[in-house]
């Protein structure tokens, strides 16, 4: 009788284990200008919903140019004593080897012209060609360097636009986040920028939508 009682709680300390694994854990927000979701599965149904968001605002501090205190505004604006941190230097970098390899197609200095034509953080301007000519000479990452954690430019009025990598790499952060606290089944969205690892408890894998809109 007692082995048949501990048979029967085994199973159900096996049942409950597996039942909080089929229950996700889902938290949204936002963040750099944009929407934020976080899907994951953990057997122990930890929420880092508080985690996620002081990284996500860690990295706004860093590389948003929507935030007037971060380092890449404060470097765009050539304010002295900014020292790049860890965020910045690895965007720095990659936007360097990508440059590299693109021969200039990607460039991240390519901000002055992102706001001439309204798609940045300041009002668009009537954009011809005599304005197009005259924001040239402040474009290419050549024209820019970091060496000992100090950024010099050829010309102060370059400035910096990470925006193109910024969000995929956030949320490369997220999905580091999870895996170091032994989440291996998980789905990261942020505008739009996806990462996925695993699968459902029940096999299946992660499904991703585009919407489709009509006009």
């Amino acid at each position: 009788m007692n082995k048949f009682l501990y048979i029967i709680t085994l199973v159900l300390l096996l049942g409950s284990c597996n039942y909080k694994q089929k229950t996700p854990v889902r938290f949204t927000g936002e963040t750099q200008g944009t929407y934020y979701a976080v899907t994951y599965f953990d057997q122990d149904n930890r929420n880092f919903k508080v985690e996620i968001e002081t990284l996500l605002h860690n990295f706004d501090m860093s590389a948003s140019m929507w935030v007037p205190n971060s380092v890449i505004s404060k470097i765009n604006r050539n304010e002295e004593g900014v020292i790049p941190d860890a965020i910045f230097i690895h965007l720095f970098k990659q936007s360097k080897e990508v440059y590299q390899i693109s021969k200039g197609a990607f460039d991240p200095t390519i901000g002055p012209l992102v706001n001439a034509w309204g798609f940045g953080f300041k009002g668009k301007m009537k954009v011809d060609r005599q304005v197009v000519d005259s924001l040239l000479p402040l474009i290419g990452f050549d024209k820019v360097n970091l060496e000992n954690r100090k950024i010099t430019k050829v010309d102060p009025r370059i400035q910096f636009d990470f925006n193109a990598i910024a969000q995929g790499y956030s949320v490369d952060l997220i999905g580091e986040f999870l895996e170091k606290k032994g989440i291996d089944n998980y789905l990261v969205d942020i505008g739009g920028e996806v990462l996925a690892k695993g699968k459902k408890p029940n096999g299946d894998s992660w499904k991703v939508g585009i919407e489709k809109t009509k006009r």
